[in-house]
């Protein structure tokens, strides 16, 4: 399970859709610290290199 962590930052919407039995969440979080947008930024970055080496290795394995 991943995590994102803020501090200085306010969800300002959400909304989820499903299709073809995968569903889609999407969150907008609304910041006017510039460090904390690097900050959560980063850290998505982070989620979606782990993520693409995960599913390489995985593919690897098939």
């Amino acid at each position: 399970m991943k995590s994102i962590i803020f501090l200085d930052a306010n969800l300002r919407s959400h909304s989820a859709a499903t299709k073809s039995g995968k569903s889609i969440i999407k969150i907008e979080l609304e910041t006017v610290d510039h460090y904390e947008l690097a900050d959560i930024l980063r850290q998505l970055d982070k989620i979606d290199v782990e993520q693409k080496a995960a599913s390489k290795l995985k593919a690897g394995r098939t």
